[in-house]
């Protein structure tokens, strides 16, 4: 019996069966694949280590019971705060308000607005990244932000804004037109939003002429006009501006080169005004009349001769005289324009 058993044994070891047959077949290792993430700033642990850095990390767990080991992959991530503080841009055109924009990395925030006090512009925009408000008095917006709305890593951040206030530009500058006999221009601020003070913030105005800043800065002014610096024309530009929001207008005013200046009075002989006579700048030609009270023409001239108050060589009384002036000048030089005044006569 014994012998029939020997050959039994032989018989299986040649057959090349291995003593599997008897126990557990060998296995592979376990691969635990785990995603996390971490905020910025803090800790970490990974069985018994503490990570700051994003990255793969690995470690291995022994079987209490047979060959296989459990491998882990940890692939953690270490989020930044998810925003920086919000900014804002100011629209001055209606519907005037400010855009606030939050300076995220665009995958998908989770937001929450609130304003203090309540804003009923940001109705509808609570969970926005970028919100359009019109504020109507001062106030501050708060923003919570998350990667989810499950708290992760929250942060929060506010911005304080008042109320835009537009400004339209608007200015009235006489005369229309500069010439030698009239050399100043006087400019006032008609604009919708320029005065007073808002929300701590200064409203007002700047002038330029020709495109140079002028040191007054008074909504009605007067400005002396040089027309050997100013050239042919004259550009009055007004800026005009609010806290938040500015304007500007613009208009030229030409510069008449032609000037046919007549004195109010004069007395005969006697300096500063010993003749009646126009001051002329770019006139071609006149011709000039001269009546007393009763209509009597006391003096005529085509050869711009000035009359030196007497009528056929007589002196002629002292008392208000009537003139009349028809001229041809270099800005309408195929026509005639008349002019017509009184002067008073001195002795």
């Amino acid at each position: 019996m014994k012998q029939i058993l020997y050959i039994m044994v032989f018989v299986v070891s040649s057959f090349g069966l291995s003593t599997d047959l008897w126990g557990q077949r060998p296995c592979a290792d376990t691969l635990v694949r785990v995603y996390d993430s971490v905020c910025e700033g803090e800790t970490y642990h990974f069985n018994g280590r503490d990570l700051i850095r994003s990255g793969y990390y690995y470690d291995t767990l022994p079987r209490a019971v047979g060959d296989c080991d459990s491998v882990i992959i940890l692939l953690l991530s270490v989020l930044e705060p998810p925003f920086s503080l919000p900014g804002s841009k100011v629209f001055c055109e209606p519907p005037a308000g400010h855009r606030i924009i939050v300076y995220d990395d665009g995958s998908g925030m989770y937001y929450r607005w609130s304003s203090t006090p309540f804003d009923s512009s940001l109705i509808g925009q609570e969970h926005l990244s970028d919100i359009y408000v019109s504020p109507k008095e001062p106030t501050t917006y708060d923003v919570y932000i998350d990667y989810r709305e499950v708290p992760q890593c929250p942060n929060t951040g506010s911005i304080q804004l008042n109320p835009v206030e537009p400004v339209v530009a608007q200015m009235y500058v006489s005369p229309d037109h500069l010439s030698y006999d009239h050399l100043e221009l006087s400019v006032e601020d008609y604009s919708i939003g320029t005065r007073g003070t808002h929300y701590g913030g200064w409203a007002g105005r700047k002038w330029f002429l020709n495109g140079v800043l002028q040191n007054d800065p008074w909504p009605r002014t007067t400005f002396a006009i040089n027309p050997s610096l100013e050239g042919d024309s004259v550009e009055v530009r007004m800026v005009a501006f609010s806290p938040t929001c500015s304007d500007e207008v613009v208009k030229v005013v030409p510069f008449r080169r032609v000037a046919l200046y007549f004195p109010n009075a004069f007395t005969p002989g006697v300096e500063p005004n010993p003749f009646f006579q126009p001051q002329v700048q770019g006139i071609l030609e006149y011709e000039l009349w001269v009546y007393d009270r009763r209509g009597t023409l006391v003096f005529h001239s085509q050869e711009q001769t000035p009359w030196d108050g007497t009528h056929k060589g007589v002196p002629c009384p002292m008392g208000v005289y009537v003139y009349k002036c028809r001229y041809r000048d270099l800005e309408t030089p195929a026509g005639f324009q008349d002019l017509a005044g009184t002067v008073t006569l001195l002795r």
